[in-house]
């Protein structure tokens, strides 16, 4: 049981708990750390997320709903004393991460992101380097490139940033599949899904919808936007006009080289080539240097 909450908590065993280094227990929270996440998946736990989006406790904290993270901290030590449940205080030093622009620390935080899958789009890409109709300098970095993709893990693409290409998906509550057919009767560049409830997600090619509601029922656009790396590996034909049938994208695609710095070829360049072949068929080039003195050299030649 948690003695602040009340709340009776299951006993799993899983291997994160490294019973090579003793004997005892750690706790799991599922929703606040990322190999948490993991067992909580393995073992089928409970998904129980504490915090607002503003970094205050909600109402699954109980009593500390409200307060911010340090504050709610130094209230459940204080708690935990008061209730003869301390036993004992140490100070460890441990690896904390910190955000590069707050400089504060980073919490953990279960939310409903987008996602792509990656099973049949990222193959392409890594027989495009298998078959070397890319090739990667030195040889060697294109081991990262392989072992990254060929986990093939699902793309979160979704980020919640003031800016960016805003993703185009709407959602409508309250409305049929019929009312979304007559809604958009005729229109090839609209799709909708079920939302798994009584709404829709609705996706379009185009900027707009055109169209603000359905029956009265209002479509809310998503307000999260892609992620920086989904936008960048478009631009090897986006900027050549594609989707249109340019005669840039037909003289400039592909090209010959791209030369990167080789931190980024799990980033920018795995997803260069996946987006390159899935929406153009063609890979985006046929070379990509990953070193400045390798670099140079190709580029006097």
């Amino acid at each position: 049981m948690l003695p602040l909450a009340g709340r009776a908590i299951p006993l799993v065993a899983d291997e994160w708990a490294k019973p090579d280094m003793g004997s005892g227990c750690v706790k799991i929270t599922p929703a606040h750390d990322p190999n948490d996440y993991e067992v909580g998946r393995r073992r089928g736990l409970p998904m129980l997320n504490i915090l607002n989006p503003d970094g205050t406790l909600n109402a699954a904290a109980g009593p500390y709903a409200g307060l911010t993270i340090p504050k709610a901290r130094a209230r459940v030590v204080a708690d935990l004393e008061a209730a003869g449940q301390l036993v004992q205080v140490e100070d460890r030093v441990i690896d904390l991460a910190h955000s590069d622009r707050s400089k504060t620390p980073i919490e953990p935080y279960l939310a409903d992101q987008w996602f792509i899958r990656m099973d049949e789009i990222a193959q392409p890409a890594l027989d495009a380097v298998t078959g070397n109709a890319v090739r990667i300098f030195p040889d060697r970095y294109a081991k990262s490139y392989l072992d990254w993709l060929g986990e093939k893990r699902d793309w979160p693409v979704s980020r919640q940033l003031w800016w960016g290409h805003r993703i185009p998906i709407w959602h409508v509550d309250g409305v049929t599949e019929a009312g979304l057919a007559d809604a958009f009767s005729g229109r090839a560049d609209v799709a909708w899904r079920s939302d798994g409830g009584s709404g829709w997600h609705v996706c379009s090619t185009a900027e707009s919808l055109g169209i603000d509601a359905i029956a009265g029922r209002p479509l809310v656009r998503d307000p999260d936007v892609l992620d920086t790396w989904f936008s960048s590996a478009l631009w090897p034909h986006s900027t050549l006009g594609w989707p249109r049938d340019t005669p840039e994208l037909a003289a400039f695609y592909p090209t010959s080289a791209l030369v990167t710095s080789r931190d980024i070829i799990t980033l920018w360049v795995a997803r260069m080539v996946i987006m390159g072949i899935f929406d153009t068929g063609t890979i985006p080039f046929r070379a990509s240097p990953s070193t400045r003195r390798f670099s140079t050299a190709t580029a006097r030649r």
